[in-house]
């Protein structure tokens, strides 16, 4: 059904902003500031940590998750990092020390996973238990008060990859970002949370479209002048892109937070990290 839709909407021009996936490539009627996190700079991320042998704990058996791990992975030994095979770990019915006794086994000093919040955090309190020292650990879900308010002191330590600038940056996009949800979102009564800032983007992106397409827009004025925009940054709270080809080519360069050891606060780890290890 998704993908009829973006093949009627591509057929009609229709624009279409938002969080990009693969499909959307070929349709030039569809705009994104992301696609895929270059995995490369995770890899930096650990080699800077300390870590040098991955490990990876995993819940449920979607392919597109299998495919993710395997981009990781080839992306992390082409640096030079060691990788494991990959531990199949749910809470409500698989046992969180035989997982941190397995990965110890197999000499990890990282751990990724691609679970939710409540497994890592299981198995991370499990991985204190055998004593196993862990230079980093990271997850893609958690960035989120919530999280931090249910599992805090359990993911103390954790890492998030933030494709936007963290909350905890501040400065003065977060300042303009916080200052337009309290005007034009009131109802919003908590500003720092991803989703909120996600679409926040896409609205600043859609009205920088109306912009461009002069006073009298068309749909493929609005698509045309968009297109041309080289530099997109939603005034500073993302990494610029090139719309032209956001849809194609992956985020080179992001932050990281990562969850104090009172498990009480996200600290910012990393403002800015890339590829070759360069950032701040």
């Amino acid at each position: 059904a998704l993908d009829t839709s973006i093949d009627t909407m591509s057929a009609l021009r229709i624009p279409v902003v938002g969080y990009g996936q693969p499909s959307w490539a070929p349709h030039t009627n569809m705009f994104t500031n992301l696609s895929l996190p270059a995995p490369v700079t995770l890899g930096r991320y650990i080699q800077a940590s300390g870590g040098t042998r991955v490990g990876v704990v995993m819940t449920g058996s979607l392919p597109s998750t299998i495919q993710s791990i395997e981009r990781y992975n080839e992306a992390f030994r082409s640096i030079g990092l060691t990788t494991t095979d990959t531990v199949q770990f749910a809470s409500a019915t698989d046992n969180p020390v035989r997982v941190a006794q397995h990965l110890a086994a197999n000499g990890v000093d990282t751990l990724i996973g691609f679970t939710q919040p409540q497994d890592l955090a299981a198995v991370m309190q499990a991985a204190r238990q055998v004593r196993l020292n862990l230079a980093a650990t990271i997850s893609f879900t958690g960035y989120d008060r919530t999280v931090l308010s249910a599992l805090g002191p359990q993911l103390a330590g954790a890492t998030f990859p933030v494709y936007f600038r963290p909350f905890e940056a501040g400065g003065p996009a977060i300042e303009r970002y916080r200052e337009g949800m309290i005007r034009f979102a009131p109802e919003t009564t908590q500003t720092d949370q991803r989703y909120a800032l996600n679409s926040y983007v896409y609205a600043d992106m859609f009205l920088r479209g109306l912009d461009l397409a002069g006073e009298c827009p068309t749909r493929e004025g609005f698509i045309s002048a968009l297109r041309k925009v080289s530099s997109y940054d939603a005034g500073g709270l993302i990494e610029p892109v090139n719309l032209a080809s956001t849809a194609t080519e992956p985020l080179d360069c992001y932050a990281f937070v990562k969850i104090n050891p009172a498990g009480t606060a996200f600290d910012v780890a990393r403002t800015r990290l890339c590829p070759d290890g360069t950032g701040s």
